[in-house]
């Protein structure tokens, strides 16, 4: 199409500017697929990478030493030593990045078992309390 009045350029703009806008439909419609088809290469790579980089912290430290050392003296005990090399490390990523993704829960969990056990050996040492026996005499 040749321009050659400005009702013809107004015209081709227009035309363009629809054709611009289908094309940036057809765009989003595009990355949204290609963002569902790796949805599961995302996926597999956050769990790699949980598996190969540990978040540093004092309780982590101390639990993925725990988690390594009972792994290599029990489970682990008679395997090679390629594999009681590798698979403590493993662990200790897991279980250390399982500790921050629920570390709110883990917390609510020990703050309420440390209450039981209050209540609990509050409710004995009243129980077997000395100023009872006085009181009686």
């Amino acid at each position: 199409m040749k321009i050659e009045t400005y009702e013809d350029l107004k015209t081709k703009r227009r035309l363009l500017r629809l054709r611009l806008a289908q094309h940036e439909a057809e765009l989003k419609e595009d990355l949204q697929w290609f963002k569902e088809e790796l949805e599961p290469i995302h996926a597999a790579s956050k769990f790699v990478n949980k598996l190969l980089i540990r978040k540093d912290g004092i309780i982590n430290n101390a639990i993925g030493r725990g988690v390594g050392g009972v792994l290599k003296k029990t489970v682990l005990s008679n395997s090679s030593w390629l594999t009681r090399l590798i698979i403590p490390g493993i662990a200790k990523n897991l279980v250390s990045n399982l500790i921050l993704d629920h570390k709110e829960e883990i917390l609510f969990g020990l703050k309420k078992w440390i209450q039981h056990l209050r209540t609990k050996n509050s409710n004995n040492h009243y129980e077997s309390s000395t100023a009872a026996d006085i009181s009686n005499s």
